[in-house]
Order: C-alpha cells, then structure tokens, then sequence
C-alpha cells in the first residue's frame, strides 16, 4: 500500500470503530437507542452517590440504594474497583410499578385492589426485565436514601432518575445499552 491510499484509510477505519462502538452501546453511544419517551438525564439534579452507597454486614458487597417517592425502592452494584468485564451492575427495584396494569397475570389471577405490585430484575447482557407480582398493596418499599422528583444518581456505568408523574428510569452501559422506564402510561425494560 503507498501511503495516499493510507491516508485515505484511515479516516475510513475511524469512522467505521465509531460506528462499531455505537451499535454496541458503548459509552457514548447515541440515546438512540432508548425507547420513545425515555427521559433525557441531562434534564435532571445530579446528586452524590456517595450518599446513596451501603455495604453488606457480611462480606465486602457495595450497593448503591435508593427510595423514590412512588413506593418504589431500587439497588444496583457499586463496587469499589470498577465493574468487572462481562457484567452488569445488576439493577434490581421492587414496589408499586405504574404502567404494568395490563401486563398478564398467571392463569386466574386479579390486580389486588387496583395496584400492581412488581419488579425490575436485570437479566445481565439479555438487558432489564418487568415482572408483574401477584401479591397484595399495602408494602412499603423504602430501602435506601430517597431520590427526589428531578434527580438523578449515577455510579460508574448505571444511572437512574426520579421524574414528575411517576417516572422512574434507570440506564445500565455495562453490558450495552439496557433500562427501564416505569410511568402510568406504559413502563418498558431493555
């Protein structure tokens, strides 16, 4: 190769890796690749996560917690030394999730008093997903300092925020580009 057609490459390879790097949600990718509707986090008050980190009573484990005001509480991983390769920060929330009405329960089964009580598992690389519970209202889920209407809280590759009406969203960049997104008008997980 000479190097004209060298210097014509190598634009062509860049350009190529940045694309490369977008369809794999890499940091930086282009939100794009979020569902209609997902909050823009540049919308909302960041907050220290410094304030949001507890600790297990046995073992080294790091989690970062927090409550909302929906009665829905959430903890994802917050290791110290950074997320190893080929894992997820393993978003987990619990509560009163708006939005899942609709989502089928097993074979007989009612919405109990008009509330649906479910979660938000992460299923590694296969992303985040919602499940519909059959248990009654009335827990309270607060595990975890509380996270206001219009903030947000970020630690390495994961972050959520709290929005008007409802709105809980978490984004996780470790394993590509997987959320959710809980609101009254229909909640999502990717």
């Amino acid at each position: 190769m000479n190097r004209s057609s060298g210097r014509r490459l190598m634009p062509v390879l860049a350009v190529a890796g940045m694309a490369v790097g977008m369809l794999v949600g890499l940091p930086g990718a282009p939100a794009g690749a979020q569902p209609a509707g997902f909050p823009d986090f540049d919308d909302f008050t960041a907050v220290s996560a410094d304030d949001y980190i507890t600790t297990g009573p046995k073992g080294p484990g790091r989690w970062l917690n927090f409550s909302t005001p929906y009665n829905i509480a959430c903890q994802f991983d917050a290791p110290a030394d950074g997320v190893p390769a080929g894992s997820s920060q393993a978003i987990i929330c619990d509560g009163d999730m708006p939005g899942l009405a609709s989502a089928p329960l097993a074979a007989g089964e009612t919405v109990p008093g008009g509330c649906v009580i479910g979660t938000v598992r992460s299923q590694g690389a296969a992303g985040l997903r919602l499940n519909r519970e059959s248990t009654g209202c009335g827990r309270q889920f607060s595990n975890g300092a509380f996270l206001g209407v219009g903030q947000k809280v970020s630690y390495r590759n994961v972050t959520c925020a709290v929005g008007a009406d409802q709105l809980v969203a978490c984004l996780d960049n470790s394993l590509g580009h997987h959320g959710f997104m809980l609101r009254p008008s229909g909640s999502s997980a990717f």
